[in-house]
């Protein structure tokens, strides 16, 4: 087992676009004939547009509507349902879907489990297949009750990161849910 960490400015969508190009190469298309990209970082490189315009661009995938379907841990599952409807319907031939954490720069290193944190990125190829073959069927859930389990909070600067104390923050109104 190895744990990555990505180089310093390495962003998100510079793995994404890495992961992309390699799903193009190991499919043996090109780049120009992915129809779609779906993508789901855990933490795209800005607040707001996610990163799927980002990697269209990054990637070369000018061809390709981008969309950001992101859904924390079950992300490339819900792309992968998305993009089994579609080729399903005939509605696209080539959809990629992509998907990245970035776990190492937002760990709370006071915390021993952040260990088990890493970043990466994974991309695969959804094309139509043979009858009987592929993806056969989905079913998708979400429980709402659990919205504050786990996740990422953006609040802190990263310069103090390093000296997280979690009462040292005000919190916000939504957090009394």
């Amino acid at each position: 087992v190895e744990r990555r960490i990505s180089a310093d400015g390495e962003m998100a969508s510079d793995m994404e676009a890495k992961a992309l190009l390699s799903a193009v190469k190991n499919a043996g298309i090109d780049i120009k004939d992915v129809d779609v990209i779906l993508d789901g970082p855990n933490l795209h490189d800005q607040a707001s547009p996610g990163n799927a315009a980002l990697l269209q661009y990054k990637s070369g995938a000018t061809n390709a509507v981008a969309l950001n379907v992101d859904a924390a841990c079950v992300s490339l599952i819900a792309q992968l349902d998305i993009a089994w409807a579609w080729i399903a319907t005939n509605k696209y031939h080539t959809v990629a879907c992509v998907v990245s954490t970035m776990q190492t720069k937002t760990a709370d290193y006071t915390d021993k489990s952040c260990m088990l944190l890493g970043d990466g990125a994974a991309a695969v190829i959804v094309q139509p297949v043979g009858e009987g073959k592929g993806i056969l069927s989905t079913h998708l859930e979400t429980d709402g009750r659990y919205f504050r389990a786990v996740g990422i909070d953006l609040r802190l600067p990263r310069a103090l990161m390093k000296k997280y104390d979690g009462n040292s923050y005000v919190k916000t109104p939504a957090e009394k849910l």
